[in-house]
């Protein structure tokens, strides 16, 4: 089992550019396409407040559709950039509140607690998401957030997860 942790910060640049190229109009997307390429199955090791930012795509999957979005034909790339700056804006906040962000590419995320190892799988076209996990809680919030909106998104989620 490998766990590899990453911060939000030193995957902005990589993730705007895969973000913008999973931004395809709807009649190029299929569901065999998005099916055939294996997700991100890296475990996330839950040791405390953890908010994990998930592109609902693998990322072979969003190296095929590249081309649609460089030729400005996604009316989502809006969307899924303000996805990326947002929580690469809400980075520092987040972290000066001990909330560690990863981020996962696919609809399936897989996680590690000392209770053991969990999955949770999202609907892949209901979009981005953000989950905020503990050892203890589970909150899913779909849908893009502004950075100050994530960050008291995530202060809530985590007081619940902190009260007795």
């Amino acid at each position: 089992m490998t766990i590899r942790p990453a911060t939000a910060r030193s995957l902005i640049a990589p993730l705007a550019l895969a973000l913008l190229a999973s931004c395809t109009p709807a009649s190029r997307d299929t569901a065999a396409s998005r099916d055939s390429t294996p997700d991100d199955t890296t475990l996330v090791a839950i040791r405390g407040p953890t908010l994990v930012a998930v592109i609902p795509f693998p990322p072979a999957y969003l190296d095929s559709v590249t081309s649609a979005a460089d030729a400005g034909t996604s009316d989502l790339a809006g969307a899924i950039d303000d996805f990326a700056y947002h929580l690469g804006s809400a980075d520092s906040a987040l972290a000066a509140r001990g909330i560690t962000v990863t981020w996962r590419f696919g609809s399936t995320v897989s996680f590690l607690t000392a209770a053991g190892p969990e999955t949770l799988v999202l609907d892949p076209d209901s979009g981005v998401a953000y989950l905020f996990l503990t050892p203890t809680t589970r909150h899913v919030h779909r849908g893009v957030l502004t950075n100050i909106d994530l960050v008291l998104l995530a202060d809530s989620a985590f007081a619940r997860a902190r009260r007795p």
